[in-house]
């Protein structure tokens, strides 16, 4: 039985080599990472096929609107890409509380999320092609990074090696070649 680690893993793996071929699953994908972001914390204690199944349902029925609401569905996924996105950045960063503070003092995660969710969603309606190659290789990375336990040094890395490896593969700068004759 696939552990959501591992399906994080393999879901990130599919958006780092397809996520601009497939635009439907970069959209799925993002449902996908909210349905579990949404289970660990509304579905604490359930069994991990509860919450998998859970957050497959979520990423199914984003996919579909992808294809059937394709325009809302690019603003959508831009939106919580760009949020998710920044908050880890500035969360990771530790600049979170000096750079969105609000009147108290206190972090207001959701004013990072919104002004990244905003940039995303101008981006992936913008530049529609290198904006979802560069979040869906974003995504990717993260969902694989998240997915094995190591030195934050390390995942850093592979955080960066990933990103890159996937816009190559992505844009076309990295060709599979087929063997010759």
């Amino acid at each position: 039985m696939l552990t959501i680690a591992a399906t994080r893993l393999l879901v990130g793996l599919l958006l780092l080599a397809c996520g601009r071929r497939l635009f439907w699953l970069f959209v799925g994908a993002v449902g996908f990472v909210g349905g579990i972001r949404f289970a660990d914390r509304f579905l604490q204690g359930q069994p991990d096929e509860t919450v998998i199944i859970f957050a497959l349902v979520v990423g199914l029925l984003s996919a579909v609107l992808a294809v059937t609401l394709r325009k809302a569905a690019l603003g959508a996924a831009g939106f919580l890409t760009g949020g998710y996105l920044l908050t880890q950045l500035l969360a990771v960063s530790g600049q979170q509380a000096t750079i969105f503070a609000s009147d108290a003092g206190q972090a207001a995660p959701w004013i990072t999320f919104l002004v990244g969710g905003l940039l995303g969603a101008v981006l992936m309606n913008v530049l529609f092609a290198w904006t979802l190659i560069v979040l869906s290789a974003l995504g990717g990375a993260a969902l694989v990074c998240e997915s094995v336990h190591n030195s934050p040094q390390i995942l850093s890395a592979a955080f960066a090696v990933l990103t890159i490896l996937g816009v190559l593969i992505q844009s076309g700068l990295i060709r599979r070649q087929l063997p010759g004759p």
